[in-house]
């Protein structure tokens, strides 16, 4: 099996709702493994909570996540955006209508200055996410004109405020570990160095 690399979301209580909407999204075969079906959680409230969840699609996309632990902290990260790009507009726009539904585009999929049609937006569950259709500029849905560079910025900020009111209010989904114990200090403490790192 090659090495690969994939989005790992975290969520509080609702892994097992986010990953279906995914699959709603993007098709594919979903596998979920519960903290109580592992015999990961002494607790009993989180015998049905997700320990494991992985999306594998017909395109070659893994989009895995998990429930945090309630031993562990959750807290949801503005910082990290998820990008679909590639040249098939059909497709891409088949994604950006189904991640929509329910959430807040803070740009709408329309001509960038680099001549691709770009947007952004924010899903049910607080993840962030842009998509690039190359060369499908003069194409544009939600508003017309160009995109500026002003406005992509704003939109990433609005994005990041997006998602720190649906934390405020217990919603979304931030950047956490697979939900097994020890993996996740681990991820929190590289979280913890990336940190210290920025405010050296």
């Amino acid at each position: 099996m090659p090495t690969r690399l994939n989005p790992y979301l975290g969520f509080r209580d609702n892994a097992r709702q986010a990953m279906e909407f995914y699959q709603s999204v993007f098709g594919g075969e979903l596998t979920l493994s519960t903290f109580g079906e592992m015999n990961a959680s002494e607790d009993p409230t989180e015998q049905d909570k997700i320990m494991h969840g992985q999306l594998e699609t017909a395109k070659g996309y893994t989009l895995m996540g998990a429930d945090t632990p309630n031993s562990m902290d959750y807290t949801p990260g503005g910082s990290i955006t998820i990008s679909l790009s590639g040249e098939d507009e059909e497709e891409l726009r088949g994604y950006w209508d189904g991640l929509a539904q329910g959430g807040s585009v803070t740009m709408p999929l329309e001509q960038a200055p680099w001549g691709d049609s770009f947007g952004m937006l924010v899903d049910p569950f607080g993840v962030s996410w842009m998509v690039n259709i190359s060369g499908s500029g003069a194409a544009s849905s939600g508003g017309g004109g160009t995109a500026s560079s002003e406005e992509v910025n704003e939109a990433r900020s609005s994005g990041t405020d997006e998602v720190s009111q649906r934390a405020s209010s217990g919603d979304g989904a931030g950047a956490s570990t697979p939900a097994a114990g020890g993996a996740t200090e681990a991820r929190s403490s590289g979280t913890d160095e990336v940190a210290q790192r920025a405010g050296s």
